[in-house]
């Protein structure tokens, strides 16, 4: 395996380990956050957010540094068209996050439970999942065309 390709893979990989996330997100953690009462609610929603660095933002900064390498460290049957469309599905992540769903975490932080801020969570991280799930299939697309060459 080339040097490109092994590029490619890690992607690949990290990719799908980031569409993992954003699937068990909009399936389990936001849903069971309704479930929580609302007199202990504040203080888990800290600690979930404590948790976010090591679980959700190392996993994506890799996946965004593998992306921004593949820029310049390619296979040569993937077009840069395609890497830059990878960036823009996975760099919308991140725009999501920090326009729609970040002010929403800082609101119930402040808020405590509210069920329509709740709403909005689960409604902005569909964006997510599906430029994820975007981004993954792409890259499995793009993985079995190098290497059935």
């Amino acid at each position: 395996m080339t040097l490109p390709e092994l590029v490619l893979l890690l992607v690949a990989v990290t990719s799908a380990l980031n569409t993992g996330l954003q699937y068990y997100t909009t399936v389990s953690t936001y849903p069971l956050f309704s479930d929580l009462p609302a007199e202990g609610f504040v203080g888990y929603h800290q600690a979930y957010e404590r948790r976010l660095p090591l679980a959700i933002y190392l996993p994506y900064a890799l996946l965004m540094a593998g992306n921004l390498l593949l820029l310049f460290v390619r296979p040569e049957a993937v077009a840069l068209g395609w890497v830059v469309l990878l960036l823009l599905l996975n760099g919308s992540i991140m725009a999501v996050s920090l326009a729609f769903a970040a002010p929403v975490h800082a609101r119930l932080d402040r808020e405590g439970k509210r069920a329509e801020l709740l709403t909005l969570l689960r409604r902005y991280n569909l964006p997510r999942l599906i430029a994820s799930v975007a981004s993954t299939l792409l890259l499995s697309l793009l993985l079995a065309q190098v290497l059935a060459v």
